[in-house]
């Protein structure tokens, strides 16, 4: 069918894809396992990206 794309991840056909060919399910499935990734680290996901760079950059070079 046209308009119709293959996930890079999942291999699966789907309607939307986005510009590294990654459909929305997988997005959201990789944000969940981001957000404990972070919350185990004990940073906060809902922080803005400036303060989580911040927090590892402090943590790496600190």
């Amino acid at each position: 069918m046209p308009g119709k794309a293959i996930c890079e991840i999942c291999d699966e056909e789907r309607d939307a894809v986005d510009e590294e060919g990654v459909c929305a399910l997988c997005h959201d499935e990789n944000a969940h396992d981001t957000d404990a990734e972070l919350r185990a680290a004990g940073i906060d996901p809902e922080d803005s990206p400036v303060v989580m760079a911040a927090e590892l950059t402090r943590r790496i070079f600190g």
